[in-house]
């Protein structure tokens, strides 16, 4: 579209206009900046005249548009007409598309983006307008990483129930059956293209392909089912693929609705807390937060499934594309949700997980002790010989001393540590659990052991995604732990530390801040400010800090721990480069972007290196990289 800008000058004279943002079938936009206000601004420049030459009417619509206010929708600024030009100026925003960031969202970011245009299409909904156009190019990112739905150039006001299209306009290949039939549109209508839009986001692929000729397409979006969705949770499959019904009716009847199942699905799939591990910022309906944060309408917090503990990192997420701070989950870095057992068992279970925590999707935290390490069972005799614990060994110890003597008991924990260290959690919840109640009857529930099993079944249950049953049993052996060993020893604090990383992955972080605080003092007083039991605590503050929006605490602890962790650990160790890499997330979400990028590319170097370039989480750092050089070039 050929535009003449003097003229665009001469008709909105309070704004600076800056270069071209892009154009299409509709207009212009033009980058701009209110003289007196400084205000940045995007102007979108439109013909009043239609191809047949024939005068559209923008302005009743434009009224409308400018009413809508939500945190989702682009803000309108003001609306002007110039002879045959339409202008319609509103806010700029500078973190990209969808289309462009497309690839580099995780499953949980694709969700979120979900809930989002979801929370904008009700609103507009609400005011009786259908968008009829949503696509990834219209779905933008704000600098922090709020999603907003833009371009109502071809919105549509609608009455009632429905409107009828008088011609066949969006997007073909995210067009519902009503829409390429002139038929009936209503909200069901933007709630396809929404299916279809997430559907591409989760799959890396439309529902049907668009570069076949167009009536082929149409054919297949009219009568076929959509393909399924390999990779893809079932439950979130389920709700992106009742969206793409081909009877509006058969749709979700509105946007909530469909927000609700969608945020119900995604916390089934992904576990609770995974919107902050998204790292979005999202303002929805109660109905669709309490879904999202796993609180069922009674209240209670619903067991979503989780990211095994010992990849949980309860980390840093960042807004927007913000790199994840890592890759997998929430983080809780440090300690890993140790198993008690006996010293050869934990070091065993170490070499197992791993020690350095590296899949996270939202930020890394240490695991360090181990996050399904046992505390040690210190003094036991070794009663393998050295061997494997096996299942069989166990039985023959059962049928010579009995299955209630203590070093029957103590061998059973330390099978359940070598089964929880190989990934086969529910077995060793099985020989907890037997554990846990034979230690109970025949040792009391205060005795150290009995406190160890208890510690280890909650490890358990926190590993197959029953994080509220983990919760309470951490909080009961908390309990029992202060009272009977005291608030500072190791293994209290031990299991202070994994509540701690439980109630982050639940999203109360409140809660877990407190905590971790209490357990920081204590470490840092009884083990030194150096010690890695201290770091480990100090990283997961940090981590928490961070969650609350106390970027600036979180920035102060992460750098005091990244400089410790650099003198005790050397500065290539894989802790060390965790705690740069979430640093670096620190500063830019303080829009420090130069020092983040700078901290950001020696954390490149050293993945680079010891993980080699196709690593994810060496991706990760790649992606966080342009992050923050396009937010810095944005002026964000």
């Amino acid at each position: 579209m050929m535009i003449d800008r003097a003229r665009v000058a001469a008709a909105v004279p309070n704004y600076v206009l800056g270069e071209d943002l892009g154009a299409g079938a509709f207009g212009l936009v033009l980058r701009a900046e209110h003289r007196r206000m400084r205000r940045p601004s995007a102007i979108k420049v439109m013909r009043a005249r239609d191809a047949g030459g024939e005068w559209i009417d923008f302005a009743a619509e434009a009224r409308l548009l400018g009413s809508l206010d939500h945190p989702h929708v682009v803000r309108v600024y003001d609306y002007v007409e110039d002879d045959d030009l339409r202008l319609v100026v509103m806010e700029l925003l500078g973190g990209g598309t969808l289309s462009r960031r497309r690839s580099r969202l995780t499953p949980e970011q694709a969700c979120a983006v979900g809930l989002a245009v979801a929370a904008a299409l009700s609103h507009t909904h609400d005011h009786n307008v259908l968008h009829r156009d949503v696509k990834g190019d219209n779905i933008l990112f704000a600098a922090d990483g709020t999603v907003k739905v833009v371009d109502f150039g071809i919105a549509r006001v609608f009455e009632g129930a429905a409107t009828t299209a008088s011609k066949v306009v969006g997007t073909p290949m995210n067009m519902a059956p009503e829409q390429i039939e002139r038929g009936r549109l209503g909200p069901a209508t933007d709630l396809y293209a929404l299916g279809s839009v997430l559907y591409r986001l989760l799959t890396g692929r439309p529902p049907f392909d668009p570069r076949q000729p167009l009536h082929v397409l149409w054919h297949q979006q009219l009568s076929a089912p959509p393909p399924p969705m390999p990779g893809v949770a079932g439950p979130v499959a389920e709700v992106v693929l009742h969206a793409l019904a081909k009877d509006p009716a058969a749709r979700p009847p509105d946007a909530v609705t469909f927000a609700t199942a969608l945020a119900h699905a995604a916390t089934e799939a992904y576990g609770a807390g995974w919107t902050v591990r998204a790292g979005l910022p999202l303002h929805l309906d109660d109905a669709v937060r309490r879904a999202a944060e796993g609180i069922s309408l009674g209240g209670v917090r619903a067991a979503g499934a989780v990211i095994p503990e010992a990849r949980i990192r309860e980390a840093v997420i960042p807004a927007g594309d913000e790199p994840p701070a890592a890759t997998g989950s929430a983080v809780a870095a440090g300690d890993r949700a140790r198993r008690d057992a006996g010293a050869d068992a934990a070091d065993a279970a170490d070499a197992a997980d791993g020690t350095d925590g590296t899949d996270s999707d939202d930020g890394d935290e240490d695991r360090g002790v181990g996050a399904t390490r046992k505390l040690a069972e210190g003094g036991k005799p070794d009663l393998w010989g050295g061997a494997e614990p096996t299942a069989q060994g166990l039985a023959r110890l059962r049928g010579t001393l009995g299955p209630d003597h203590p070093d029957t008991l103590a061998a059973a924990n330390s099978l359940a540590v070598r089964l929880s260290a190989r990934g086969d959690h529910r077995a060793a919840r099985a020989l907890d659990e037997d554990t846990l109640a034979r230690r109970g009857r025949v040792l009391g529930p205060d005795h150290p052991d009995t406190l160890t099993s208890a510690h280890n079944l909650a490890v358990d249950l926190a590993e197959l995604g029953d994080q509220a049953a983990a919760r309470d049993l951490y909080r009961e052996t908390l309990a029992r732990r202060r009272r009977a060993l005291g608030p500072d020893h190791p293994e209290t604090l031990g299991t202070a530390n994994n509540l701690g990383i439980v109630l982050g992955a639940l999203g109360d972080h409140l809660a877990a801040c407190e905590l971790g605080e209490d357990t920081l003092i204590r470490r840092r007083r009884v083990l030194g400010e150096s010690h890695p039991d201290s770091l480990t605590s100090a990283y997961n503050l940090a981590v928490r800090l961070s969650a609350l929006g106390d970027h600036e605490a979180a920035c102060e602890l992460g750098e005091d721990t990244f400089t410790r962790r650099g003198a005790v650990l050397g500065p290539g160790h894989p802790d060390t480069v965790k705690s740069a890499y979430n640093l670096a997330v620190y500063l830019g979400r303080l829009g420090r972007f130069p020092r983040a990028r700078e901290i950001g590319a020696d954390v490149l170097t050293s993945r680079l290196r010891a993980l080699g370039p196709e690593h994810p989480e060496t991706r990760e750092v790649e992606e966080a990289l342009q992050w923050w050089a396009d937010q810095e070039a944005a002026g964000g």
